[in-house]
């Protein structure tokens, strides 16, 4: 008898801790992120050093700003080549703050990572980013359109 007690008293603890208690994890508390990042042209890299270098990247980011990435918060959705044929990857990441994002990309030195363009989208904002030298109008706002596009 005090054995089934027991398991009701369990029961409506368990029972009412699960309803009122829900964890969620801390890189779901904020957004998708879509980031298309675009290399420079003839780094003379293949193309999984070139994307190894865009992983790069987002690790800086993240031991910058305490936000681990996993396979469950950040993975390459698609890469592909840019009508120049300039190597290109697009990558979904969860739990970046934007703001601190487009901060972060701002400061970095570009040729640590051989970026040369980077097309942010979230929810209530994008933006993009030339991080090369002298960015064309031209080839930037071609760029832009191209991945807006896909």
């Amino acid at each position: 008898m005090s054995r089934l007690l027991l398991l009701v008293l369990l029961c409506q603890i368990f029972g009412t801790f699960s309803n009122t208690t829900r964890v969620v994890p801390y890189w779901n508390r904020r957004s998708k992120v879509e980031v298309t990042l675009i290399a420079e042209e003839n780094t003379g890299l293949s193309l999984e050093d070139i994307y190894d270098n865009f992983q790069d990247l987002f690790n800086d980011y993240g031991r910058r700003y305490g936000l681990p990435f996993t396979k469950r918060n950040l993975h390459r959705v698609e890469d592909f080549k840019s009508p120049k044929e300039t190597p290109m990857a697009k990558f979904e990441a969860y739990g970046v703050d934007c703001a601190q994002f487009q901060n972060f990309l701002q400061e970095i030195r570009a040729s640590n990572y051989r970026l040369k363009f980077a097309h942010i989208k979230c929810d209530n904002m994008s933006f993009s980013i030339c991080k090369i030298f002298r960015c064309p109008e031209s080839e930037f706002n071609g760029l832009e359109r191209y991945i807006c596009q896909h």
